[in-house]
């Protein structure tokens, strides 16, 4: 077993993660449960590794992809018409906690970050992998949803691929899918800056480079195709025509809402999770061989 002890890690470990708590909860995108859920997270992340970095550049991005066209998403959606745009707990702990337990299990089996190569480091290579993967899609699907529900061109449900209403779970449009690689391609590009100009621990080369936005932005995909295949099918969508206004509860729904698809099987976070979880077996398992072998 392998724990490094840096006190200076651990200070500044402590300080970001914080920072980052108290900063969420200020701007009231955190509630008391969330700032407390958050902290814990950021302080396992960065605690880890320098790679936790990649959790700050996802908190950063997904807030400015949350506040931007707020007003324009009210209108299409419930969840963000009711104003409640606090995340508790379970919100913050869906989308970073399968995240900061791959980060520990890396911190107690491997030590200090090495290498991506999975000749060499098969069991840090795999974990590394699974971690990115998570943040990957996480950006990825938040971009998706925060941003592609602007899009001009009419979103369509990933299983029938007939046009629905923004906002439906399970839709995608081309602006989503643009996206989804971008967030994807984003947390690559900061994870080889990491490795390569703060950890020294990757070539400063276009090929290194290549590899590192390649791996992200292929989890950004995965996770957000899968993000939406379950939220078609597992996750319900209403439609109150009257208001314009999309309801993922059929309690929250008025009673003409129209059904568009899917079964109220999983919430919100539970498909986040499950997705997420898929797409850290794929990265972690197989992309990794096939980029870092």
């Amino acid at each position: 077993m392998i724990i490094p002890h840096l006190s200076t890690d651990f200070i500044t470990a402590i300080g970001v993660a914080t920072a980052l708590a108290l900063r969420g909860k200020r701007k009231r995108s955190l509630s008391t449960s969330g700032a407390i859920s958050a902290f814990a997270v950021g302080f396992i992340r960065l605690y880890a590794g320098k790679r936790g970095i990649l959790l700050i550049v996802f908190y950063q991005l997904g807030s400015w992809a949350s506040k931007y066209g707020a007003e324009k998403k009210e209108q299409l959606d419930a969840g963000a018409a009711s104003g409640d745009s606090e995340r508790n707990h379970q919100q913050v702990l869906g989308c970073s906690l399968i995240g900061a337990l791959l980060a520990l299990t890396h911190t107690i089996l491997c030590g200090e970050e090495k290498t991506v190569s999975f000749a060499r480091y098969p069991l840090e290579c795999v974990l590394t992998c699974a971690i990115v993967a998570h943040d990957s899609t996480c950006l990825a699907d938040t971009l998706a949803s925060e941003l592609g529900i602007l899009s001009r061109s009419p979103p369509r449900l990933i299983t029938t691929l007939r046009k629905v209403p923004p906002g439906t779970n399970g839709a995608v449009s081309w602006g989503g899918l643009i996206w989804s690689a971008v967030g994807g391609a984003l947390i690559g590009l900061s994870w080889w800056f990491v490795d390569s100009l703060i950890s020294n621990v990757a070539p400063r080369s276009p090929e290194s480079a290549a590899a590192y936005i390649l791996f992200g932005t292929t989890c950004g995909f995965v996770g957000s195709f899968f993000d939406s295949l379950l939220g078609a099918t597992l996750q319900s969508s209403y439609f109150d025509e009257s208001e314009g206004l999309i309801y993922s509860d059929s309690f929250e729904a008025p009673d003409d809402a129209k059904h568009i698809s899917g079964y109220e099987i999983l919430t919100n976070v539970q498909v986040n999770v499950l997705s997420i979880a898929i797409t850290c077996g794929f990265g972690g398992a197989v992309l990794s061989q096939v980029l870092f072998l």
